[in-house]
């Protein structure tokens, strides 16, 4: 924390630990790490790492002992203070004109140089969006004359301008954000973001939680799912969605195969597109009987994406954006979990790295797709070395110029990544090898990011 974040980054505010993380440095706490042997101890190694804050006991009740003992000077203490003393200044909480005033009720939060005003204010709310929208991936897309994303309001029938929107998850504000948000003003769900997108086009919204009859007769069908309960105490208990969206999107299959008209079924050549809200990856392979009979057009992981996770999602769905994002993590499919032994923590089997069966992945790392096209990377320089995966060769070391080129139709952006992989005798090595190394598939040595490319034009940059 102090090399890194405070002498290579410069940061300069206040570091405040886990919740009972200071205490668990010690081996005398029931999940202590055994680095300290009492808390006078772990405080001392804390304040010594950089760490200002303590959000449990540890300081409270090891601080001064840890003084007393000799265990830390109080200077490192002072540090600490004066750190987080500043942070709270300059949120106004100890300004004077303020606190002298009769109107101000000493909340920080309600102050002239903080305030709601500021914090939720129209740029926060701008980067809230491109936040989202850079995260969003696009799993799965049909090619246009099948219905694929984008959804083109001029192009549905004249007689079916309607958005049918299913899933609980829809109009829950609390499905895009994380269990460790703090208090928006205002969270934009994903069926406000989609009524918002479907009005400005004059499209009629229809929507329900779990009842498919409301897709009957509309041409584009967004269903939002969700992962099991997932977070702090709540494990997953498998990959799937939710058995509630599993069965509505069975009704919904079942739906389509009736008459496929605007009365009875859903009309011929409906958009439907399954958007997957969840911290994690999810085996939305299952229900097989669905997700492979061609029914669904286009598949999107929207994560969690924040407050405005619904004008974000609506803007892609709709192509006022175009999606940029790509998997960071693998995602599997439900049988990857029998594959592993959970108390076995060898490397061997798991992440895009070191999987062996590439059966198990659903998509691999760095899979996402967009609407643009976009040339094959043209690489300038790379040397990679056999062992550490680090570039190497001349002043420019750890990096290699790339070029793409836009071969698309709008601006769009795209990540680049370059991953290496051992060869012998132009074989590449996965196994083991004779000093008992277990060599990965491939592993990611460098990336970058070209944004905002116009059609036609290329991009060229170093990746590190």
């Amino acid at each position: 924390m102090t090399t890194l974040m405070r002498q290579t980054w410069n940061f300069s505010g206040s570091i405040v630990s886990d919740d009972g993380a200071v205490q668990q440095i010690s081996n005398g706490n029931l999940h202590g790490h055994g680095y300290a042997h009492s808390v006078p101890g772990a405080a001392a190694a804390a304040l010594e790492g950089g760490c200002d804050v303590d959000y449990g006991g540890g300081y409270s009740s090891g601080a001064q002992s840890a003084v007393d003992q000799g265990l830390i000077d109080e200077q490192a203490i002072a540090s600490a203070v004066r750190r987080s003393l500043s942070t709270r200044m300059q949120m106004g909480e100890f300004d004077e004109r303020e606190a002298s005033s009769a109107t101000w009720d000493g909340n920080p939060w309600n102050s002239t140089r903080l305030n709601l005003g500021v914090i939720d204010s129209a740029a926060h709310r701008s980067l809230a969006w491109r936040a989202a929208a850079a995260s969003v991936v696009l799993l799965e897309n049909a090619e246009a004359a099948r219905g694929g994303l984008p959804i083109q309001s001029d192009s549905l029938a004249s007689g079916s301008k309607v958005v049918a929107v299913l899933g609980e998850g829809a109009n829950d504000s609390h499905a895009v954000v994380n269990r460790y948000t703090g208090t928006q003003t205002n969270i934009v769900t994903l069926l406000d973001g989609i009524r918002n997108r479907a009005g400005a086009d004059g499209l009629v919204v229809r929507y329900s939680e779990n009842d498919t009859s409301v897709a009957i007769g509309a041409s584009v069908v967004i269903v939002v799912v969700r992962s099991n309960e997932e977070g702090e105490s709540h494990d997953r208990q498998n990959l799937t969605m939710r058995p509630a969206d599993s069965d509505m999107l069975v009704r919904l299959h079942a739906l389509a195969r009736e008459t496929n008209s605007a009365t009875s079924g859903l009309v011929a050549a409906a958009q439907v597109i399954v958007v997957v809200i969840s911290g994690g990856p999810v085996d939305t392979s299952e229900p097989a009987e669905v997700m492979a009979s061609g029914l669904i057009t286009s598949v999107v992981a929207a994560w969690q994406p924040g407050e405005e996770a619904g004008n974000a999602v609506a803007g892609l769905l709709w192509g006022d954006v175009d999606f940029s994002a790509s998997l960071a993590v693998t995602a599997y499919r439900q049988r990857f979990t029998s594959s592993v032994d959970i108390a076995n923590m060898s490397v061997a089997g798991r992440g895009y790295r070191f999987l062996r069966d590439q059966s198990l992945a659903l998509y691999q790392y760095g899979h996402g797709l967009s609407y643009n096209s976009w040339s094959a990377p043209s690489l300038g320089w790379s040397h990679v070395d056999d062992h550490t995966g680090a570039m190497k060769g001349d002043s420019n070391a750890r990096s290699v110029t790339v070029e793409v080129r836009n071969t698309g139709t709008r601006v769009g952006s795209r990540s680049i990544l370059l991953f290496a992989q051992r060869l012998n005798s132009g074989r590449i090595v996965t196994e083991v090898d004779n000093n008992d190394v277990i060599w990965p598939n491939k592993w990611l040595i460098a990336f970058n990011k070209a944004r905002n490319v116009a059609p036609g034009q290329s991009w060229r940059g170093a990746l590190k």
